[in-house]
């Protein structure tokens, strides 16, 4: 006889981050328009893959890496139609490595490696956004760059602090001495 799985209780800090996450999506996606569609889809493929062929070791991780997966595809598509392959070539090997090492062997050097990676990136994409205008094209791309990064970065650490909550026992759960 196979047991059901238990149902988990969203907690109150879950549904914030959920009411957070959507919030801001939504924010995303009605100024983004249009450009968001890439990241998105891509972001969609990798969840998709992660969930129902290729597993991550830990799923807790699979919102982080199905982000990232999505913003190297978008940046990789973008060189391809731009033909600036060697401008950014170093940037989506580097995301590459990362968020293989992160689907394989997920814990805090990947975490702390993809974070800086990201702030990095943040900082690039936040000094380049001041010359455009708001609501060009150059700008809402910009921020969706800027979304995508602030959201691998949460969904990281949040997997991250789950996972290590998860595997350090409770004191209730601990031997007594």
């Amino acid at each position: 006889m196979s047991s059901q799985p238990t149902p988990t209780i969203p907690t109150t800090a879950m549904k914030v981050k959920g009411v957070l996450a959507s919030v801001v999506g939504g924010v995303t996606g009605i100024y983004a328009g249009l450009v968001i569609l890439a990241p998105l889809a891509f972001t969609g493929v990798a969840w998709f893959i992660g969930s129902k062929l290729l597993k991550p070791r830990v799923p807790t991780y699979l919102p982080a890496i199905a982000i990232q997966i999505g913003h190297l595809c978008w940046l990789a598509l973008g060189m391809a139609i731009l033909g600036t392959l060697g401008a950014n070539f170093l940037d989506v090997v580097m995301l590459g490595i990362g968020v293989t090492w992160l689907w394989l062997r997920p814990g805090l050097w990947p975490v702390v490696l993809l974070t800086a990676f990201q702030v990095l990136g943040l900082v690039v994409n936040v000094m380049a956004i001041a010359p455009h205008a708001v609501g060009s094209l150059m700008h809402k791309a910009l921020v969706v760059h800027i979304a995508w990064r602030l959201a691998a970065m949460s969904y990281m650490w949040w997997a991250y602090l789950g996972a290590r909550r998860q595997s350090v026992p409770s004191i209730e759960e601990a031997p007594a001495s």
